[in-house]
């Protein structure tokens, strides 16, 4: 007998952490620290599926609010994805990833996001392959040649320093589409994880005022890697010192890799190195979506210039139409019937194409790249989590 359904108690989830201590290199603490210490979790969000009583397969739902500019969005992590071996090949993952696209959309959740080395097997079940951000290399010997900015480092505490990381973190991110939007009790929860490796902080200051950090952290097989580098606005060149000191303190001579979200200041000191990053987005329900966004499409708006008045039609895959417009009262949406319309054009998009153009990586190839007010309300910025926050 087979059952695809949430766990409905505590023993439940033991034997998911006893699935995924069992499926994955990690020891089982890992797994059960990183949700009893999470003050967010719900029973709901773990999945599993039963073969005559036994949990053969497991996935976990780690929700977040994430930023869209002027809009919180809701997005369901997906992680902890296991199946036993003996109960491999007959489909046990896809068809519970199934019921939790269904159950997250009916839940009100706006988008859900994966990191796989195994794209095509989420691509069968909707998930789309999207770019965040971009690989970089920077070279040890050149951080050694650079000026010091004005700034100091300092080493620092994940506990003592935690208002600081916040501040600093909240300013960066607001910027950053998509990035995380952590609470208070993200922070507290996130330092509980006794037997983990707890990161090591290291802090920039100018003239005593904390301005940018970064953190970083040893993995078990010895290797040091940076896990995010952020500062504020005005102290940009606060990260290439913080890594300088980083890579002395560590002994690094070898390159170091970093993935960066768009407009990083280490950029323009750092070579591309291209990687894919194993980031694939799901969105529910598009009008849904676009509808909740026009406060940050209207912001868009005004700050291009742009004021003459258009109405275009968005056929999104196989079931959706959208109309979005400007006129005397901002931007609109609102879902329409494809038999009667009245518009200035109809673009007909893939979901993988409008997830895309939401996510501010549109294609040149892509229908709505030939419309300029789409250029214009979702520019290319891609979306971007540091790999403190992944699942």
């Amino acid at each position: 007998m087979l059952e695809v359904r949430q766990i409905v108690n505590r023993e439940e989830l033991d034997r998911c952490y006893d699935l995924w201590g069992t499926v994955f290199p990690e020891e089982r603490w890992f797994f059960q620290e990183r949700v009893d210490y999470d003050r967010s979790y719900r029973r709901e969000s773990t999945w599993v599926a039963l073969v005559d009583g036994i949990i053969a397969s497991a996935i976990q739902i780690f929700p977040y609010t994430a930023r869209y500019g002027a809009v919180d969005l809701w997005v369901g992590g997906i992680g902890n994805v296991a199946t036993l071996p003996a109960y491999r090949h007959r489909g046990l993952a896809q068809l519970i990833l199934h019921q939790q696209v269904t159950w997250m959309a009916a839940a009100g959740y706006d988008l859900s996001l994966l990191y796989t080395g195994i794209a095509s097997f989420y691509a069968q079940v909707g998930w789309q392959s999207i770019r965040e951000g971009e690989r970089y290399r920077l070279d040890p010997e050149r951080l050694g040649h650079t000026p010091e900015f004005g700034f100091e480092i300092r080493r620092g505490d994940l506990v003592a320093d935690r208002a600081i990381l916040m501040d600093i973190y909240d300013g960066f991110s607001r910027h950053v589409t998509l990035s995380h939007v952590r609470t208070r009790a993200y922070w507290e929860d996130s330092t509980r994880w006794g037997r983990r490796v707890a990161p090591s902080v290291w802090i920039a200051e100018r003239s005593h005022q904390p301005v940018g950090y970064l953190l970083s952290m040893r993995t078990p097989t010895g290797q040091d890697s940076v896990l995010e580098c952020v500062y504020r606005p005005d102290a940009g060149d606060s990260g290439l010192l913080l890594v300088r000191e980083w890579a002395r303190a560590v002994a690094r001579s070898e390159p170091i890799d970093l993935r960066l979200p768009d407009g990083h200041a280490l950029i323009s000191y750092a070579q591309e190195s291209p990687q894919e990053s194993g980031a694939m987005w799901r969105a529910f329900n598009p009008v849904r979506l676009l509808q909740k966004i026009v406060p940050e499409l209207n912001r868009r708006w005004q700050e291009s210039g742009q004021t003459n008045p258009f109405s275009l039609a968005l056929a999104i895959g196989e079931s959706q139409v959208a109309r979005i417009g400007f006129d005397d009262e901002g931007i609109r949406v609102e879902a329409c019937d494809a038999s009667h319309l009245a518009v200035d054009a109809v673009i007909f998009l893939s979901a993988r194409e409008f997830l895309s153009m939401i996510l501010g990586a549109m294609d040149e190839n892509s229908p709505a790249a030939a419309h300029a007010p789409l250029v214009h309300l979702f520019p290319s910025k891609s979306p971007f989590l540091w790999r403190t926050d992944h699942f």
